[in-house]
């Protein structure tokens, strides 16, 4: 048996499966429905001979000093059957299919379900990412439909053409063809690219500011078919311009990040590129796919025209320097820029891959995403329509309408961009009117009816009794109820009164902006007390005259803030929050 090592796109799937093992991270699943009746036993059949004949993927994978591969001469031919009463009950079944992790080590790396679904049948199918990528799905569809109609003696010229370009499909050709550029002058030559490219330290483009306290990478999914007219304006936008409609969904994302990254001068973004340098790899199933960074540079008066054609511009340089390994630029980054995480928060590709079968297709999310945000648009199918799939790390984004947002603010720049393309990039507006109105008059209006004959911490006790389990208070990573709230404050209001705090004495509060001041605040109240919130930045001794002047009996204050040297009492131990940091 001849074993092999692992492409660099294989061995950063490899990586990934392994540094996240209790996920499906390294799936891929799909499902191609047939719109009519085929037979189940040939379908099967189809799919045992696309397998057979398919080196790429029959791979298997074991690991001692490193991870190898060898082709597997078995073939797992017990395909299953199942029959599904509507499209509902096959998506609830697949997205549990998609997310269940086919493993790594020496087992096979697909799993096909052939179904039922009234009068049509399809195939479910989860591939390892380690044998696969978005082009061996198309191919697969193809390929199997062909052999579908050879078993039925429905055999064509096109038919035969594929059957040739399937005895020549071998990944292991794939394997060799990268053995020898890796030490090639082509290597080094995309190596001196990347790194001039990079000889400066890239700014970060982040999607959303956020701090993780443990990376995770479980992700859900946002499907949006975008407006037909929108499709009409793109490809009318992209004739007239000679652009392709990847570039420009690539020119709204960066004008979206340059929207909320305004000091950046550069936007970069992930890119997939197909990595297949001709027709015999274009036959070839398995994992050839590979993510570059597209980075842009913004001058301040560049139109929506300039911007696409500096990104087609880069798309053609970088195009040229695709089979140079990402993680080799990641490692220079670290080691000559002292960067830290990924160049990017945003990958984008562009499905058009055609099936050209007469079928229809649906993806299913293996519940994660290597970044924060992944967005796909899908037009594969070839018909009137673009499908926007978007995948989101939850650790990130806590809810989906943070995700409708950016598919709407996307739609809308697009929408000003087939509008207008000598617009400066500056005057584009990334909130749709909808969004504005709520922003502007729906938000702002605090009108709301409440007695006033009662006072803050009344009303506050009333909601309490309410909503006792309701969320009252975020602060950072810290959440609480309203009885938890309730607690804290009627415990200060407690240590406040045995302190001698009565009704309208004041009560200084010193410290940063915290969660225990809303404590402090609404602590006082209910101990008849009046609060004073006290500037910390204040030079120190005006600090100390203002609190002279309030003859206070107690000042409530953060350990931060001790250095002070206050001539009236400061909570101590006995007091539950006076030694908590601000």
């Amino acid at each position: 048996m001849k074993y092999f090592h692992l492409t660099t796109p294989q061995k950063n799937i490899w990586n990934l499966q392994k540094y996240y093992e209790d996920t499906a991270i390294g799936n891929q699943c799909g499902a191609i429905i047939f719109n009519e009746e085929r037979n189940i036993a040939l379908l099967q059949q189809a799919i045992c001979q696309f397998i057979q004949s398919q080196s790429g993927l029959r791979l298997r994978f074991y690991e001692e000093s490193e991870p190898m591969q060898y082709i597997s001469d078995e073939i797992d031919t017990s395909i299953p059957f199942m029959s599904f009463s509507s499209m509902d009950e096959l998506d609830r079944y697949a997205e549990s299919f998609a997310q269940t992790s086919i493993g790594l080590l020496d087992t096979p790396m697909y799993r096909f379900v052939v179904f039922q679904i009234g009068q049509k049948n399809g195939i479910l199918v989860t591939l390892s990412h380690l044998i696969s990528d978005a082009w061996t799905f198309g191919l697969m569809a193809n390929q199997i439909d062909v052999a579908y109609h050879q078993l039925t003696g429905e055999a064509n010229l096109l038919s035969a053409k594929t059957t040739d370009a399937l005895l020549k499909a071998d990944y292991m050709d794939y394997v060799q063809f990268e053995n020898t550029y890796l030490s090639s002058e082509r290597y080094i030559k995309d190596k001196k690219y990347w790194e001039e490219k990079y000889a400066l330290c890239p700014e970060k483009s982040l999607i959303k500011s956020h701090v993780v306290a443990t990376p995770s990478v479980e992700a859900k999914r946002m499907v949006e078919t975008l407006p037909r007219s929108l499709k009409r304006k793109i490809e009318d936008y992209c004739k007239t311009h000679s652009i392709t409609p990847a570039v420009l969904f690539e020119t709204a994302i960066t004008t979206y990040l340059s929207k909320i990254n305004p000091e950046n001068k550069s936007i970069t973004i992930g890119v997939l590129v197909l990595n297949r340098s001709n027709a015999k790899q274009k036959n070839i199933a398995g994992m050839f796919i590979s993510t570059m960074p597209l980075t842009i540079t913004l001058p301040e008066s560049i139109t929506v025209s300039e911007l696409a054609t500096q990104i087609t511009r880069e798309h053609i340089s970088i195009f040229r320097h695709q089979k140079y390994p990402f993680s080799n630029i990641l490692t220079f980054l670290r080691e000559k820029q002292n960067f830290t995480g990924n160049l990017y928060d945003v990958i984008f590709s562009f499905q058009n891959a055609k099936t050209n079968t007469n079928a229809e297709t649906r993806w299913y999310s293996n519940g994660s995403s290597e970044v924060p945000l992944a967005i796909h648009i899908d037009d594969r199918d070839g018909d009137d329509k673009y499908t926007m799939t978007i995948d989101y790390q939850t650790a990130i984004f806590k809810e989906n309408t943070e995700i409708k947002l950016i598919i709407d603010r996307l739609e809308y720049i697009l929408e000003q961009i087939t509008e207008d393309s000598v617009r400066p990039i500056k005057d584009i507006c990334i909130v749709p009117k909808q969004e504005l109105q709520k922003l502007i008059y729906k938000f702002n209006d605090t009108h709301v009816d409440f007695s006033e004959k009662k006072c803050v911490h009344e009303l506050f006790s009333e909601q309490v009794r309410e909503t006792p389990d309701k969320l009252a208070l975020i602060f950072e990573n810290k959440e609480f109820s309203y009885r938890q709230l309730n607690e804290m404050t009627n415990s200060l209001a407690h240590f406040l009164r045995k302190a001698g705090v009565r009704p309208n004495d004041v009560v200084p509060i010193l410290a940063r902006r915290s969660w225990h001041v809303i404590v402090a605040m609404l602590g006082i109240l209910k101990a008849g007390g009046a609060f004073m919130s006290i500037d910390v930045t204040h030079p120190t001794e005006r600090i100390k005259y203002i609190l002279e002047s309030t003859k206070s009996k107690i000042v409530l204050m953060t350990c931060v803030m001790s250095y002070i040297h206050l001539e009236v009492p400061v909570p101590q131990k006995d007091c539950p929050y006076a030694t908590e940091t601000g």
